[in-house]
């Protein structure tokens, strides 16, 4: 291994994950990678001088449990609905185009479900006003 084939992979400081040495952001984290770089060693450095000692693991701690997308998909369609969408556009497991399909999908089912507890107390209180109507009530 020469003295340039050691800088070909880096280690994101924010996540420990292995970038390549030319990317400007992690590509797990999104960490700006430019200011950790390690320099690429000039002719004059010894060619047999170890840059980057060894490759660390991805830390799996630095993951949130939100950033799962089954996590974030439960929450938006059983649990919290249409308050778990900034979750879902924080998320950078789905694509734009996802976001923006599962944000109407969302959409809908409350307005949908907003209108059926509408009828359904609006069928339920139908009696109550018949009985308003019939005299001496």
């Amino acid at each position: 291994m020469t003295g340039t084939d050691a800088v070909e992979k880096l280690v994101c400081r924010s996540c420990y994950a292995v970038v390549d040495a030319g990317d400007n952001f992690c590509r797990r984290c999104g960490a700006p990678i430019g200011s950790a770089a390690v320099p690429r060693p000039s002719a004059q450095d010894d060619a047999n001088r170890p840059v980057l000692a060894e490759v660390v693991e991805p830390r799996s701690v630095g993951r949130k449990w939100s950033d799962s997308p089954w996590i974030v998909l439960v929450l938006l369609f059983f649990v919290l609905g249409p308050l778990a969408l900034p979750m879902l556009w924080r998320s950078r497991q789905f694509s734009l185009v996802w976001k923006l399909v599962l944000t109407a999908i969302v959409i809908g089912l409350t307005v949908l479900i907003l209108w059926l507890i509408w009828y359904v107390l609006d069928k339920s209180l139908e009696p109550l006003r018949q009985l308003q109507n019939l005299p001496g009530f």
